[in-house]
């Protein structure tokens, strides 16, 4: 596994994903993450109040002398040069100009229905900042490259993302992967779903379905958890657990990212309902991870212990002789898999 850097400053416009990787790498890593703009700002219950330069720099003259830290934002002024010298690694998040529109609207919508909290009031006018910012931000590579030969920084690695900042399969599986699966947990019990169509027809499995064009997994998986349950979850509240692969005869035919989710025990949801897609209820832990249990999917068996008790997640795979399990195999993700593909 490679040395996990200490102190990372990842930057990027409006609409990247800045916050939601420096999360994942925080989860993943257990070093604390900072938001920039809550050094510029003074999050008071009366209102927010811009600190001064001198206040500005002193919190983030505290943060960095930190052992380990993660700091995350657009900004890329002198002021953070400290942040830059004192960095491990500078990370780049170059995403494209089209994913971060999509990012900047979806995120707009999510605070205007009170789905997503935000420090800010999400009105039009916001909004429509954040869009000339993010238009602005096409030009800013070169500036933002002469900003870190000042500080004296020798390495700089930038990524890109392959899926979701929370996701990171290579782009060469992309094609056999079209399909997400979730467990969601409240307490000791999963959210179960007994389908009514083939292939695991009349048996126990997670929720899920197949990735839509243009969609990432985790997209994906938000998207088909509304659809078959009703529940609306964050990115925030769903952990990514790796792949489930099958092959017929050594050639992979198959394969599926693996989620899992959990939701408060104040959450009220009452079972069983019926759905379109079959019957949904809750089931025990203990249950599920009885090895000989035939009421669930063939696979789940084997990994599902493993996924809800292991942090990290893993790549799964079974080879199958006309339907039935003759070998399962399990790798554990690396970091850099687990969360980003680096490009020096």
């Amino acid at each position: 596994m490679p040395t996990i850097p200490k102190r990372i400053h990842i930057i990027g416009s409006v609409g990247s994903g800045k916050t939601t990787l420096a999360r994942t790498l925080s989860t993943a890593t257990s070093i604390p993450y900072h938001e920039l703009d809550n050094v510029v700002w003074e999050r008071r219950l009366g209102g927010d109040r811009r600190r001064t330069d001198e206040e500005r720099d002193a919190v983030l003259a505290d943060l960095v002398k930190g052992e380990s830290w993660i700091i995350e934002g657009a900004h890329s002024s002198d002021w953070l040069e400290e942040s830059f010298r004192s960095a491990d690694v500078i990370l780049f998040l170059d995403t494209p100009y089209y994913k971060r529109m999509k990012q900047i609207t979806f995120r707009f919508i999510r605070q205007k229905t009170v789905r997503e909290s935000a420090h800010y009031t999400p009105d039009f006018t916001i909004f429509r900042k954040m869009f000339r910012w993010n238009t602005y931000s096409k030009g800013k590579r070169n500036r933002i490259s002469s900003s870190y030969s000042k500080t004296g920084v020798t390495r700089i690695s930038c990524f890109t993302i392959i899926n979701s900042p929370s996701i990171g399969p290579r782009e060469r599986r992309n094609a056999m992967y079209k399909y997400t699966l979730c467990f969601i947990q409240r307490n000791d019990e999963i959210l179960m779903l007994n389908r009514d169509k083939p292939p695991v027809l009349g048996l126990w499995n997670g929720v899920g379905g197949k990735i839509e064009k243009g969609e990432t997994p985790s997209e994906c998986i938000l998207r088909e958890i509304a659809e078959e349950t009703g529940l609306h979850l964050t990115l925030e509240q769903i952990h990514y657990k790796g792949t489930v692969s099958w092959s017929n005869d050594e050639s992979v035919t198959g394969g599926t990212h693996l989620f899992t989710a959990t939701i408060g025990s104040s959450v009220t949801y009452l079972t069983p309902i019926k759905t379109l897609e079959g019957l949904l209820d809750w089931k025990s832990i203990d249950w599920l991870s009885i090895e000989q249990n035939h009421g669930v999917g063939k696979m789940i068996p084997h990994y599902f212990k493993r996924m809800i008790e292991e942090k990290n997640g893993f790549h799964h795979h079974f080879s199958l002789e006309k339907g039935v399990i003759c070998s399962y195999s399990y790798k554990e993700i690396s970091y850099i898999d687990n969360n980003l593909s680096f490009h020096k």
